[in-house]
């Protein structure tokens, strides 16, 4: 048995009477019901029908305020009155054939520029060609000086610190030949080639399939036939594409990014002036802007704002700075390398025999396990080494002559002697220290164990580390204490063997007055004694000073 009609319908709709409503409302829902029989495709892309739309006009469906519906409506009025209004329609909220036929020759005239940017053009990787391109030619002799290669050449033939005073002059004349138009130029084509490989990249035939399920990506031999699409399918699209369309149209040298494209392309990948005429109609299209209000309309939101996609990328700092970081990395190196063989060299002076390492714990055995934990290790190690057979080969040496001078020498300065005797003791008993800071990191200790212990762990907790970090920082301060401290004291046995090297050769003695006779006692002359003490000091504060100053 069939229902009335009117049973379908609200029940404000059931109230009315007459029989002429009735067979109205009839006929509205056999129209609903002839479209139910569409196919799911045409139904899904169509949106509501065109009945629903009524009905929701005819009964109070629709729920947007009447303030809004007021400036809805003269967004409305706008797109009418406008030279694109053909686009869309308010009263069935459908996008329109036309709108497809213009997105179709968007598509159709950036493909190749998409194409390009897919197998051709890597834009993260083009800022070396961009800046190669604009800048002076004194900055490409410049940044050809500061290759890598170059400063190893000259590093060859000149000391350091004349190559560092001649590094950073150039650098600072790199950067000077940056203007503020060279920079600006730079970073606008670079951002945008950015914009240009967005807009083009939009995804078109996405887009178009909605308007043309037949339609073929990249194949424009066949015009393709257009139907209409229910807005809301269009809308998150169209939004983007409006964001992509602002930022294009913010970019006001397009002449210089199209010549650069098809330089570096090497053949024609755009034409200029399809391209002109193109920005020009879609600047058109942004006098009222169509596709905005069309989404607004859409959306049933007078107050949506698409904001430009635009990136500004500042490349020339970028690259100025990467210029820098990379030329003070190499310089780095060098230093390095020339500190090396310069304290290879000291070495060498220092201890003409050959030198042997007497350290047991504090040794760089460890450093690599260290590093692997991200920690330093132990940094002072070579330093506390070197001091340690410097303090084995003169601290005795030291210690004789002064008890000598003290017990047999004839003191006219008594006080000087008696200094003489407390800085060669305190210098012999650094050595002892040593032995004594060495030993604590021995592993069967408190100390050693840990640092041991915590290398062994293949995980460790952020306590740990912080904890272990710690213990380290203070082990290497204490060596480095120790180091400066002998380092100091040497500068004072230095001066003290200086003044009684001086009085051996004075006629008027200040210190000592019988040098001729302590010489009877010796096998070797306190002159030749004391001059050798001096040029070792000399060597040792020499190697020393690398370590101190770093």
């Amino acid at each position: 048995m069939l229902h009335s009609p009117l049973c379908h319908l609200p029940k404000n709709l059931q109230k009315q009477g007459g029989r002429r409503e009735f067979w109205r409302n009839k006929i509205i829902i056999q129209g609903m019901a002839k479209e139910t029989n569409t196919t799911e495709d045409t139904k899904e892309l169509a949106g509501p029908s065109f009945w629903s739309r009524v009905l929701d006009l005819l009964f109070g469906v629709d729920k947007v305020d009447k303030q809004t519906k007021v400036r809805l409506n003269e967004i409305t009025k706008k797109v009418q009155k406008s030279s694109f209004s053909s686009y869309y329609s308010s009263f069935t909220a459908k996008v329109n054939a036309d709108f497809a036929r213009y997105f179709y020759d968007i598509y159709r005239q950036t493909s190749s520029v998409q194409e390009f940017f897919n197998t051709s053009f890597d834009v993260e990787k083009s800022y070396n060609k961009i800046l190669r391109d604009m800048m002076s030619m004194r900055q490409l002799e410049i940044l050809d000086a500061l290759e890598e290669d170059a400063l190893w050449e000259k590093s060859k033939k000149v000391k350091y610190m004349e190559l560092s005073k001649e590094v950073k002059s150039l650098l600072h004349e790199f950067n000077n030949e940056f203007t503020s138009e060279r920079v600006e130029a730079i970073n606008n084509i670079y951002s945008s080639l950015y914009i240009l490989r967005s807009f083009c990249s939009f995804d078109y035939y996405a887009l178009l399939r909605m308007f043309s399920p037949d339609l073929q990506e990249m194949n424009f031999k066949k015009k393709p036939h257009f139907g209409k699409v229910w807005g809301m399918y269009v809308a998150e699209r169209l939004s983007d594409f409006e964001s992509l369309l602002k930022a294009l149209l913010s970019v006001k040298d397009w002449k210089s990014v199209f010549e650069f494209i098809n330089n570096v392309s090497g053949k024609y990948v755009i034409n200029v002036e399809e391209w002109s005429k193109l920005i020009l109609s879609l600047s058109a299209h942004e006098e009222e802007p169509i596709f905005e209000m069309m989404c607004k309309l859409i959306n049933s939101n007078p107050d949506l704002a698409i904001n430009s996609s635009v990136q500004r990328k500042n490349i020339a700092d970028l690259y100025a700075r990467e210029v820098s970081e990379r030329v003070i990395t190499t310089m780095q190196s060098i230093h390095k390398e020339q500190k090396v063989a310069l304290i290879r060299s000291d070495v060498k002076k220092l201890f003409p025999k050959g030198f042997h390492n007497q350290l047991k714990y504090y040794v760089d055995d460890l450093n690599q396990l260290f590093a692997s934990k991200n920690l330093s290790g132990y940094e002072n190690c070579d330093a506390l080494a070197y001091l340690y057979a410097f303090l084995d080969d003169y601290s005795d040496e030291l210690d004789e002559i002064s008890a000598n001078l003290n017990v047999y020498g004839k003191s006219i300065d008594k006080e000087f002697i008696a200094d003489l005797l407390n800085c060669c003791k305190k210098f012999a008993s650094f050595k002892e220290a040593i032995i004594t800071f060495d030993g604590k990191l021995n592993p069967q200790l408190a100390q050693g164990f840990r640092f041991q212990n915590f290398l062994s762990q293949k995980i460790v907790g952020e306590q740990e580390y912080k904890t272990t970090k710690t213990q380290l920082d203070l082990c290497n301060a204490e060596a480095m204490k120790i180091i400066k401290s002998a380092y100091n004291t040497t500068i004072e046995i230095g001066n003290m063997c200086q003044k009684l090297y001086k009085d051996i050769q004075s006629d008027t003695k200040t210190i000592i007055s019988n040098w001729k006779e302590l010489d009877g006692r010796v096998a070797t002359p306190y002159k030749q004694q004391l001059a050798t003490i001096l040029q070792a000091i000399a060597n040792f504060q020499k190697l020393e000073k690398n370590f101190i100053a770093s």
